[in-house]
Parts: C-alpha cells; sequence; structure tokens
C-alpha cells in the first residue's frame, strides 16, 4: 500500500491542477438559467450595451419645423391651348350617286346614270297618254336628289314613240336638252333664255319648209304652208320651254314643235302638266347645268 501512496498523491495533484486551469472560465461565464448558484434577474427590456453621446441621451425632443403644404398646382410652366382642328371635309364619291327610284326609272328607260350629261333632269314616264313626271337635281358632292314630289302629266295622244314622225300625234322617247323657253306672256324669272311671243310669232311644221321645226316671225314672206300661231295656242303657251327634239340636226318630216308646257290633257306631242308644277320646273331649269328630259 505504501507503493501506491506517491502514484494517487502525484494524481490528485493532477486533478488539482486542472481544476485551477479551468476555474476562470467558469468565473467569467455569465450565469443563466442552468447556473444555481446565480440569481435569475427580472424580464424586462434589454438594455443598449453601447454607450451613448449625452448629446444624444434620450430627452424632451426638439419641435420639427412644420413642412411647406404641397402646391396642388403642377409646377411645370404652363402649356399654350392647342387649336381646334378643322373638321375635315367628307370624301367625295368619284362617281354620281343618285336614289333607287330615279336609278329603277332610268334602267326601266333604257338609261345609264352615267349617260346623264348635264346637272338636272326631268324623266317623263308615260304609260299610254298619260305620264309622271320627275325632276332631279345634281348637288357638288355628286348626288342626285328629287326636286319635287312627282306630277302628274300628259303626253301625245297616241303615246310615246322612238320613230316619231309629223302628224302622228305621239311624242318622242329619248333623252333630250332644254335650251330654252318662251311664252305668251312675260318672262317670269327663268335662268333659261326667253323669248317673247307676238302677234307674229309662228312655229313651222311644214316639212317642206326652209323654216322646218324653227321660231319664225312672220313678215309676209312664207314659203311654209303650215305652222302654230304661238300667240294664237292661248294658256297652253303662256310659259314653256323648248324640248331639243329634232333641232340638231333637223330632219323634215321627223317631228317639230315639241314643247313642255301647261295642260290638263293629251297633246299632239309635247309634253303637258298643270301650271304650278310647269312654273316650279321653269324657274329652276339653268343652262349652265345642262338640264335635260327623259322621254319614254
Amino acid at each position: 500500500m505504501k507503493k501506491f501512496l506517491p502514484l494517487l498523491e502525484v494524481l490528485a495533484i493532477c486533478a488539482a491542477l486542472v481544476l485551477l486551469a479551468l476555474m476562470p472560465s467558469v468565473l467569467s461565464s455569465p450565469a443563466g438559467p442552468d447556473d444555481p448558484d446565480e440569481p435569475l434577474q427580472p424580464s424586462g427590456p434589454s438594455q443598449s450595451t453601447v454607450p451613448t453621446d449625452p448629446d444624444e441621451q434620450a430627452g424632451p425632443s426638439e419641435p420639427s419645423e412644420p413642412s411647406e403644404p404641397a402646391d396642388s398646382t403642377d409646377s411645370t410652366e404652363p402649356t399654350e391651348p392647342t387649336e381646334p382642328t378643322e373638321p375635315t371635309d367628307p370624301v367625295k364619291p368619284s362617281q354620281p350617286t343618285a336614289p333607287e327610284e330615279m336609278t329603277a326609272l332610268l334602267t326601266e328607260a333604257g338609261y345609264e346614270l352615267s349617260d346623264i350629261g348635264g346637272s338636272q333632269l326631268i324623266i317623263v314616264k308615260s304609260t299610254g297618254n298619260e305620264a309622271e313626271i320627275c325632276a332631279y337635281d345634281l348637288n357638288e358632292d355628286l348626288v342626285w336628289s328629287k326636286l319635287a314630289p312627282t306630277a302628274s302629266g300628259f303626253v301625245g295622244r297616241n303615246g310615246v314613240s322612238r320613230d316619231k314622225r309629223e302628224g302622228d300625234k305621239k311624242s318622242p322617247a329619248g333623252l333630250f336638252p332644254l335650251p330654252s323657253a318662251f311664252g305668251n306672256q312675260p318672262d317670269p324669272g327663268c335662268k333659261l333664255p326667253y323669248r317673247q311671243s307676238t302677234k307674229n310669232s309662228y312655229w313651222v311644221d311644214d316639212p317642206n319648209s326652209r323654216f322646218y321645226n324653227q321660231w319664225v316671225e312672220d313678215d309676209g314672206n312664207r314659203d311654209w304652208k303650215s305652222a302654230e300661231h304661238i300667240s294664237a295656242v292661248g294658256r297652253a303657251y303662256n310659259y314653256a320651254a323648248v324640248i331639243g327634239y329634232n333641232l340638231d340636226p333637223i330632219v323634215p318630216g321627223a317631228g317639230s314643235a315639241i314643247f313642255l308646257h301647261i295642260g290638263s290633257s293629251p297633246t299632239a306631242g309635247c309634253v303637258a302638266l298643270p301650271e304650278d308644277r310647269l312654273m316650279e320646273i321653269l324657274l329652276w331649269l339653268d343652262p349652265e347645268k345642262s338640264p335635260e328630259i327623259l322621254i319614254y
């Protein structure tokens, strides 16, 4: 036993030295819940371990300067108001357009819209010796429109023919110009050239006369055997428009004295309609618009 005592002493000394070496780290570690020897600190808000500048320690804060109210208006320079743009004109059609009624009448007569050379058109649709008469006007936008409601009228006693002959009591069928107006009464304000008749005014219907289908003032040197004495016709010729049938060139015997005039019954070859409707048309006709009449 004495033999082992020095060895045990050595081991005890070593253990003591180890404990002494460990003691500083144990003593320097913070106490926690697992350390039975250190009393627990009451819970509360944590304190900062960083020292603060005395000037920055907590205290009553200085009132802040009130901020400037925001400007509700835009800070940018006001812009000049833009000029309103002018409305653009609608694109005009390249070809004339017409109401269905007009197109249907032209088709029925064997014509197309492109056959109309002027911008005023009278259409005379016959049934026997009676007729329906319409007037159409072409405006600057190339649109045809109806001038007034359809008027009732009359054509030749024997109807309408494309082979008109002198004395057949038929109205000529086709598309003709309306070059002038005339009457037993003074000019009512026509745009067409107007000629007032005299007691010597005649329209020659003798195919053998050099004045066939022409207005003449009788001076006593007649070469005709037959002519209409205009002033003697009376009310029917108070106002009238010349229908340009067989005028250029004049064909002897092809028919003469074809007019648009006042009337309430079938004619010898003219187109007749009530005076109020005739006057409406007569004052509307304008030579600058190359008026035409279509009879069928």
